[in-house]
């Protein structure tokens, strides 16, 4: 800030996409086919209602024990989405409270 209250910029920096370390053309297998990308998501572990045998499936589908194991080997990627972890009382207690100045 100076005295007469402008406002100085001495410096920038834009948001953007990170260089890429891997490149996408090394992620392309195209003498044996196509590679695939997992989506996964509502897993809630630490929750009282957790499905242990749908968790099992997919870790078992994931690394080829069931299922096409041609296909479980073409997974390039896995992401794990939203509603992964179950909250704890601790996270809805902090929602309860709201703080004032």
């Amino acid at each position: 800030w100076q005295r007469d209250a402008n406002f100085v910029v001495e410096d920038t920096c834009v948001c953007g996409f990170p260089v890429q370390k891997v490149s996408i053309k090394s992620c392309v297998r195209p003498d044996t086919g196509p590679v695939y990308l997992a989506l996964i998501s509502g897993l809630n572990v630490g929750s009282p209602k957790l499905k242990p045998l749908a968790l099992q499936l997919m870790l078992d589908f994931v690394s080829g024990n069931i299922g096409d194991p041609d296909t479980a080997a073409r997974i390039a990627r896995l992401v794990v989405a939203g509603n992964s972890i179950y909250p704890t009382e601790d996270i809805k207690c902090r929602e309860k409270i709201q703080l004032h100045s």
